[in-house]
């Protein structure tokens, strides 16, 4: 896929699909959140870009994306993407270019300017396309990287064991409540209920896969995104 296909991928995606699933399963390939090292860029700043993805057996990985373009490419005026290495940057225009692009908009002064990407991404020698938003004229962040607990208990490289046919909490640590956060949680195994809150409940019943991944994102109202994964099994 080149640059110039990826306006037609974002609209292709824009048109929706029919994905069966609920939304908390991990049961397939696909993007789940696509990241910008800083959301919100001030004229000149520059940011990164990464993405959170599954494969087919629910496994999350971070990778970079494989090509990452304008949806718009009469935003290059305001927002340069280039090549870095193995990876993508995104840069800033100067102010001068971001205020007439906010004026030609018809934004004020205090609005955001948002500019669409489109980010290619491989998984399992599959291209699978996502949409992210910039902010420009201003600088933000992230929302801090939480830890998913699993029963109170802090998730790290070995799985948590969990028991069958119970309720299991899922919390955060590291990143608090707010007005402006959103939460996602998702699982490989397992049924999840009130799975976009800070908290989830985990069931994983007797006919479940006997291990599988937890994965929480959260995202800003400011287009940030953090996340977090664990690992657990059910003897």
């Amino acid at each position: 896929m080149t640059r110039a296909a990826i306006l037609i991928a974002v609209v292709a995606l824009a048109a929706g699909c029919n994905d069966l699933s609920q939304r908390w399963e991990l049961d397939h390939a696909r993007v789940l959140a696509v990241r910008l090292s800083a959301p919100g860029l001030a004229p000149g700043e520059v940011a990164t870009v990464d993405a959170l993805v599954v494969d087919d057996a629910g496994a999350p990985t971070v990778v970079a994306p494989r090509l990452v373009g304008l949806a718009d490419p009469a935003d290059a005026a305001v927002l340069r993407v280039a090549p870095d290495g193995a990876g993508w940057t995104v840069t800033a225009g100067d102010a001068a270019a971001i205020a007439a692009a906010r004026a030609a908009a018809g934004l004020t002064d205090d609005q955001p300017l948002a500019i669409s990407l489109g980010a290619v991404v491989t998984i399992a020698g599959v291209d699978h396309v996502a949409t992210k938003q910039v902010r420009l004229g201003e600088a933000l962040a992230n929302p801090p990287t939480p830890v998913v607990h699993v029963d109170g208990v802090a998730a790290g490289d070995a799985p948590v064991p969990v028991a069958r046919d119970r309720d299991i909490a899922l919390t955060l640590a590291g990143v608090a409540p707010a007005d402006d956060l959103a939460f996602d949680w998702l699982t490989s195994t397992g049924a999840l209920t009130h799975s976009e809150t800070a908290a989830a409940t985990l069931v994983v019943a007797p006919d479940d896969a006997p291990s599988g991944h937890v994965v929480a994102i959260v995202r800003s109202d400011a287009g940030g995104a953090a996340w977090a994964t664990a690992a657990i099994a059910a003897p």
